[in-house]
């Protein structure tokens, strides 16, 4: 039904507005969507900006699944923000969803695609141990916990080619700077 609306929408080129608390189905018909919450518009945004550029946490939170990362700002160049994570005695680097000041206190969005087993990027390193995880065909979910006690949620792809998660066992999982977003605490 989602394709079909969204092929009326585009043939018979009409603007239309669709109210829905179904966050898929407002992402896969929609051009622009607005995030409202107690009446207030939290952001307006293509379905892109709203999922992987979130200008806020009930935003990120409220589209899909995520994992925030606390810390502090430590440094700002150009369009990276480097941030210290004191609860894991580790530094990250993401791209800068906001203006920030060295010391601001900022959360990195994360959402569970964007950690991997894999090592292309090793700027950005979690290490933690596997709680839990559920096969799902096309891909693997998993739970770990971080040495703070903080759990993520992570996403492996095609489980064929993959290992899967030992529960248990220690993991590291690596993020590139491009998939972690620094918005404001």
């Amino acid at each position: 039904m989602r394709l079909e609306i969204r092929r009326i929408q585009q043939e018979v080129d009409i603007t239309s507005v669709y109210v829905t608390h179904d966050q898929v189905e407002a992402m896969s018909i929609s051009d622009v969507i607005v995030v409202m919450n107690d009446g207030k518009v939290m952001q307006i945004g293509s379905p892109f900006d709203i999922y992987a550029r979130p200008q806020n946490s009930f935003v990120a939170d409220f589209i899909g699944r995520v994992n925030f990362i606390d810390g502090e700002v430590e440094s700002v160049d150009g369009d990276s923000v480097t941030v210290l994570c004191s609860s894991l005695g580790k530094r990250f680097v993401g791209s800068k969803g906001g203006e920030f000041a060295v010391g601001d206190s900022v959360r990195i969005v994360l959402r569970p695609e964007s950690l991997s087993d894999r090592e292309e990027d090793k700027i950005n390193i979690l290490n933690g141990k596997v709680l839990k995880y559920v096969f799902l065909g096309s891909n693997v979910e998993y739970e770990i916990e971080l040495p703070d006690g903080k759990r993520l949620n992570a996403v492996t792809f095609n489980p064929i080619e993959r290992k899967f998660p030992v529960v248990g066992k220690e993991t590291e999982l690596f993020f590139s700077k491009k998939s972690a977003w620094v918005i404001k605490s």
